[in-house]
């Protein structure tokens, strides 16, 4: 069985990618940060990971190892914003969204 990761896969468009690769036979490693899947689907488990936080991350990437052989997909879909001017928002709110949507 292949295996996919996909982050931010709980809800929205992440929770839609995770159901098609479910479908597909994928065993699917789906992460989030606040709000955990509210339905149960075959072949699929949740972990809870702070893209902005380096060590959440680190603690993800180590349940990865334990948990699967190989990664067959990855899917980087978790993504965060401000809707706020530019002038609005502080530098650690700028550094949190560039944490999660680039590094």
């Amino acid at each position: 069985m292949k295996t996919a990761i996909v982050t931010g896969g709980t809800s929205g468009i992440g929770l839609a990618i995770v159901k098609m690769l479910a479908a597909k036979g994928y065993r699917v490693l789906a992460t989030y940060s606040s709000n955990d899947m509210e339905e149960e689907i075959a072949n699929v488990e949740t972990c809870r990971a702070d893209q902005s936080d380096k060590e959440s991350m680190r603690a993800f990437v180590a349940w990865v190892k334990q948990t699967a052989e190989r990664v067959d997909c990855i899917v980087l879909n978790a993504g965060i914003t401000l809707r706020k001017g530019l002038t609005d928002f502080s530098d650690e709110e700028w550094e949190r969204v560039v944490q999660v949507n680039v590094n």
